[in-house]
């Protein structure tokens, strides 16, 4: 098996490669395309699990795949509806999966916790938590 620096080496192969790749599948068609979207996915998830292999990964990964596929069929059972299609597809492959999948993917991490915004402090001052904070340079 490849050591870790090895493995981040990677990364930026398989992202030019994708990069260049992309405007050559939007000349040759939606056919290529949708195969390079795929491929996409497929080898960004696979870098991922190269990077952080865990249970939790490949179980968020896996419902991921579920829906997706669930929202891909209904996509395709709404292909002959205009409207009805574009809405689902702007819901269940753009706007649902905006806040989802990075929530999903934060809850892979070992002892996460997603937290809420409480708003701003008792005293009424909000703290920035900036750069400067981090740093110790605030007084």
């Amino acid at each position: 098996m490849h050591d870790r620096a090895e493995r981040r080496a990677v990364a930026p192969i398989v992202a030019t490669v994708l990069a260049l790749a992309y405007p050559a599948a939007v000349a040759a068609g939606a056919g290529a395309l949708a195969v390079l979207t795929v491929a996409a996915a497929v080898s960004g998830c696979a870098l991922v699990l190269a990077r952080r292999s865990s249970l939790r990964l490949r179980v968020a990964l896996a419902a991921i795949a579920v829906w997706l596929a669930g929202a891909l069929g209904g996509a395709f059972l709404l292909s002959h509806h205009a409207l009805r299609g574009f809405a689902w597809v702007l819901v269940a492959l753009y706007a649902v999966p905006l806040p989802l999948v990075p929530w999903i993917y934060a809850r892979t991490f070992a002892g996460s916790t997603v937290r809420r915004f409480e708003g701003p402090e008792p005293g009424g001052e909000q703290r920035s938590g900036g750069a400067e904070e981090q740093r110790g340079a605030t007084p």
